[in-house]
């Protein structure tokens, strides 16, 4: 008989201390009937082999699977996608903390709003940063422009969206390919994010400054951009983004996009966007658009914060990601 949940994480080289709690912490859960796909991405890493080992023999549900070699995130999690039997997909991290209720509640609510195919929560950040992180609750909140609506070890999926249509994540995507997923996914079924947190989300300084963290943000850049192209079409904009932004994207933001925010979500969501011009003109001079800033009163429209970026940004344009 098949499981309700089939959980999938990929294990590599996180402490074996983080990998019992993160693993602890799903056979923990109050909602039992899943299976824990448990993919090794490090197969010559003997810490991995013997932790995972216990596990098989200490819990049934426990399943995992060794890479011949190396593979990567993304290839590995859709190996866990090829054999998961349930009727949702959870996805989990190696070093992260689902709290005892998540798939007690995730199951709940899928099970009530049949449009819905993903459903993730909010997170609390621990280890070198702290707080909670909220994500929109609503689909009609959720512009992939603003970036990712969920956080990826967070969420649950039902299977048959990804089934039915063929999804797989996008092997050409290294990092950034949960919010690649969502872009893809964003056509066929809905989201949402129960508003209470479920997860605790481990930051490290690895994380903030490693080479990943920029692939990962000029991947991000992209899908912004194509899911706010979407976005225009949709709402027949003409407004075109130019691989080289210019000032005059600024202009032409201001005339077009901006009066076509109707809800209070696209007018936020736009408004993040117009940031992010701010901070991704290549084509002029730092100078001059930090004179458009001050002397169109754009200033007003954003914070303290993001006028110290957007400064930040004209001034070291070519030793900062572009966010565009």
């Amino acid at each position: 008989m098949s499981p309700v949940v089939s959980v999938i994480m990929s294990v590599y080289g996180e402490p074996e201390e983080w990998l019992r709690e993160s693993i602890n912490s799903i056979l923990e859960q109050t909602f039992r009937d899943f299976e824990f796909i448990i993919v090794n991405d490090n197969p010559g890493r003997e810490a991995n082999r013997r932790v995972l080992g216990e596990y098989v023999r200490r819990d049934g549900r426990v399943v995992v699977l060794h890479n011949e070699e190396n593979i990567g995130l993304t290839r590995s999690l859709n190996r866990g996608l090829e054999v998961a039997r349930g009727k949702y997909v959870a996805r989990m991290d190696a070093d992260d903390i689902s709290l005892p209720r998540r798939f007690e509640k995730q199951v709940a609510f899928l099970e009530e709003h049949l449009d819905v195919g993903v459903c993730g929560a909010n997170i609390r950040l621990f280890g070198c940063r702290k707080g909670e992180q909220k994500y929109p609750e609503r689909d009609e909140d959720c512009f992939l422009f603003q970036g990712s609506p969920f956080a990826h070890p967070m969420v649950m999926i039902r299977a048959s969206v990804l089934k039915d249509n063929g999804l797989f994540y996008n092997p050409d995507f290294r990092y950034a390919q949960d919010y690649e997923l969502w872009s893809r996914m964003k056509g066929v079924t809905c989201f949402h994010n129960l508003q209470e947190v479920l997860l605790k989300y481990r930051v490290t300084n690895k994380q903030i400054t490693s080479k990943n963290h920029q692939s990962q943000q000029r991947l991000a850049a992209k899908i912004r951009r194509k899911g706010f192209c979407s976005f225009c079409q949709r709402k027949s904009i003409a407004y075109e983004l130019t691989e080289k932004l210019a000032l005059k994207q600024l202009l032409e933001f201001k005339k077009v996009v901006l009066p076509a925010a109707i809800t209070p979500g696209e007018r936020k969501a736009i408004k993040y966007f117009y940031y992010y011009l701010y901070r991704s003109i290549t084509a002029s001079s730092g100078l001059q658009v930090l004179l458009y800033l001050v002397c169109s009163g754009d200033f007003k429209r954003f914070s303290i914060m993001e006028n110290a970026k957007i400064v930040v940004y004209n001034i070291f344009r070519n030793r900062i990601i572009p966010m565009l």
